[in-house]
């Protein structure tokens, strides 16, 4: 027998961090692809009163359906009741490990020690999604509930209903031991991903030189110069090994045969498209330049190399 089990919860601030609290819990016992039995219940949250408008919205539930319900303790002792009564050993299967997590810690908030024929479990999020790749590639190693649906042609939207997901739960459990899978869309699933990655990266890039910006816009335009004095060369030498910047090989040797101040570095700030440095560094005959964007990563580096400009009183 196998028992499939889905919980909604919601989360607070408590104490200076965040508390999970299940709002309801379902599960469905199968066997020999038939249901045996189900069961289904709302939970009071201990420790608020309100659902947030993102959970109220996913779950189209209230709090006033919520304020009714019976609490946490008594949910459990029905829960248990209800696979005691199956009367044979099962297996236990979630989605994720939150679900089991949120319980375990709900339970120990409440002091309520009886979950242990909640404890072991199997969790398909992991395990199907470790065995579904594209391009001989594993597709990603947390596929959600609306992908494995959709990737096995289970054409019912995901209502984040406790009972309802778990049911879905065992649809994708039963059709992918079925190996039922719709390879013609994997690849929609794969650039629903690369897309949102991409989209990802380019919010961050964005939110990184607004950062960067706003900390060093009032260097703009400003031009220094100044002798490759040590200090400089190893803030360049840090910065080309951190792959910032290429170093001409002219100035590997002078790092090399330690030569120092025989050459010119001259620094410039550019804000726009994006926060950058320009430098160029002048060695004998020979001038090289780059322009180098600003991360966090190597912000730093370049304002140190221009307070050392600055200090040695080498800038103009």
């Amino acid at each position: 027998m196998d028992v499939y089990m889905d919980a909604e919860f919601d989360c607070v601030r408590k104490g200076g961090r965040c508390i999970q609290c299940m709002i309801s819990i379902g599960m469905i016992a199968i066997e020999d692809e038939c249901v045996v039995d189900s069961f289904y219940s709302l939970i009071q949250p201990k420790f608020f009163h309100t659902l947030t408008r993102t959970v109220k919205r996913i779950t189209k539930l209230s709090d006033e359906e919520i304020l009714q319900a019976p609490g946490f303790r008594e949910v459990m002792d029905a829960a248990n009741v209800f696979l005691e009564r199956l009367g044979k050993p099962y297996q236990f299967y979630t989605f994720g490990p939150d679900d089991v997590r949120t319980l375990k810690q709900q339970a120990m908030f409440e002091g309520y020690g009886k979950i242990k024929a909640f404890t072991d479990f199997i969790d398909l999020q992991n395990v199907i999604s470790k065995q579904i790749s594209y391009n001989e590639k594993l597709l990603s190693y947390t596929l959600s509930l609306d992908d494995l649906k959709y990737i096995f042609g289970i054409n019912n939207k995901v209502e984040h209903n406790a009972l309802n997901d778990a049911v879905d739960l065992y649809l994708i459990h039963d059709a992918h031991q079925r190996a039922a899978i719709q390879n013609d869309r994997l690849h929609i699933i794969y650039e629903r991903k690369r897309q949102k990655q991409e989209d990802a990266k380019k919010r961050s890039l964005i939110h990184t030189q607004n950062l960067l910006f706003e900390r060093y816009h009032f260097y703009e335009h400003q031009i220094g110069n100044c002798s490759l004095y040590p200090d400089v060369l190893n803030q360049l030498k840090n910065l080309a090994e951190r792959g910032s910047i290429r170093l001409p090989f002219e100035v590997h040797v002078l790092l090399l045969n330690q030569s120092y101040e025989q050459g010119n570095l001259t620094m410039e700030w550019l804000m726009h498209p994006y926060p950058l440095v320009k430098l160029s560094i002048a060695l004998q005959d020979e001038q090289w330049q780059q322009e180098c964007p600003l991360t966090c990563g190597n912000a730093g580096a370049f304002e140190i190399i221009w307070q050392l400009c600055t200090k040695n009183k080498d800038c103009d």
